[in-house]
C-alpha cells in the first residue's frame, strides 16, 4: 500500500481550489496519512478526519482527535 503524507493531500486541495488555510505545523504535515474517515468511531493512528453532516456534533471531533486523527476538513 502506498501512503501519502499530510502536505499532499494538502498540495492537491490547493490545486483544486478547495483549501483555505491551515496552522498545520512543520512536522505534522510531513507525517504519512494511513487512513482517511468521516466516521470518529474508525479513527486510528494517523487519520485525516472528515468532518461531515447536518447532525455534526463538537463530540465527534474530540473522539476522533483522542484517537489518533492527525488533521480535519
Amino acid at each position: 500500500m502506498i501512503y501519502f503524507d499530510l502536505q499532499s493531500y494538502i498540495d492537491l486541495l490547493k490545486e483544486k481550489s478547495l483549501f483555505i488555510r491551515s496552522n498545520i505545523p512543520d512536522n505534522i504535515l510531513k507525517e504519512q496519512v494511513l487512513n482517511v474517515c468521516y466516521n470518529s468511531k474508525k479513527v486510528s493512528k494517523n487519520t485525516l478526519y472528515i468532518c461531515k453532516g447536518l447532525k455534526y456534533k463538537p463530540e465527534y471531533l474530540e473522539e476522533a482527535l483522542t484517537k489518533g486523527a492527525i488533521c480535519y476538513v
